[in-house]
């Protein structure tokens, strides 16, 4: 377990497996507008991409609300076109 600290007070905590190293678990403790909110994600089946180790399902919750991410490929150093970042 990693623990990060601002001004003091542990704000983020990173669990990784002892046997292969992964992250598989990160909390993190911020303000919302109601007040106090944990955000915690997990990482989940690790694929490798390209000699790349990246987790393939990503789970954020928070507030009762769940969102999955599934990743079915990844390109490493992919070119990207810079008028994707254009506006309109």
């Amino acid at each position: 377990v990693v623990e990060c600290e601002r001004e003091g007070a542990v704000v983020e905590r990173l669990f990784f497996d002892s046997a292969s190293k992964h992250l598989v678990r990160r909390t993190e403790d911020r303000n919302g507008p109601t007040g106090p909110v944990r955000v915690v994600t997990t990482f989940e089946n690790y694929k490798e991409f390209e000699g790349l180790l990246h987790a393939t399902v990503v789970t954020r919750e928070s507030n009762n609300q769940t969102m999955v991410f599934t990743i079915e490929s990844l390109s490493p150093n992919a070119r990207v076109d810079k008028k994707q970042f254009e506006w309109e």
